[in-house]
């Protein structure tokens, strides 16, 4: 019974030694992520480098060659802050995170953070992976979940035919249109 009481007492110590953290990732569809993005732009990443931020454990910085910018001022680079990487035997994993490889293409929609450096918005749903089209090798996108055009209008169906790769220049389209929507509701609110 001792034994017990002991395991118990020094189980207890070390969970409450070690924070406990956690991830709350919501789905989020293309009017709010144009909507709440102050950047979007389509590039491909040419770095990635692992850093340790002010406020500790490992991010990872990627530096995206811009080809497109859809909303806000882009020069030809942007530096993307993604929490999570590797240096040395460390390694972080954020539930929810982008994982970005070199020479991966993307339309990231991207806020400021609290340290003023570009992150993705929504985590993963800030960054729309740009694929080659196992068919055709058309550059397509999987696009988030937009109601009654990607998905169907209620609650989120596992394998929707809605839900299907995208020409890159559609989706970019419906950015556009929907930017352009957003722009003309704060010109009307604003007279």
């Amino acid at each position: 019974m001792r034994s017990i009481v002991c395991a118990a007492i020094v189980a207890l110590a070390l969970s409450s030694a070690t924070p406990l953290q956690a991830t709350v990732v919501t789905p989020i569809g293309v009017p709010d992520l144009v909507g709440q993005a102050a950047l979007i732009v389509r590039g491909r990443i040419t770095d990635l480098r692992a850093v340790i931020p002010p406020e500790g454990g490992i991010a990872t910085m990627a530096t995206v060659a811009v080809t497109t910018t859809l909303k806000g001022d882009a020069g030809p680079f942007v530096a993307v802050r993604v929490p999570g990487g590797v240096i040395g035997r460390d390694r972080v994993v954020t539930i929810g995170a982008p994982v970005l490889r070199i020479d991966e293409e993307a339309i990231f929609f991207l806020e400021r953070g609290p340290d003023h450096l570009w992150q993705p918005l929504g985590l993963s749903a800030g960054v729309v992976a740009v694929r080659a089209d196992a068919v055709s090798g058309a550059p397509v996108v999987m696009p988030p979940v937009l109601a009654g055009r990607t998905a169907s209008v209620g609650p989120v169906v596992r394998g929707d035919v809605r839900r299907r790769p995208m020409a890159v220049e559609s989706f970019e389209s419906i950015v556009r249109i929907v930017l352009a929507a957003q722009r003309g509701v704060k010109t009307r609110a604003a007279r």
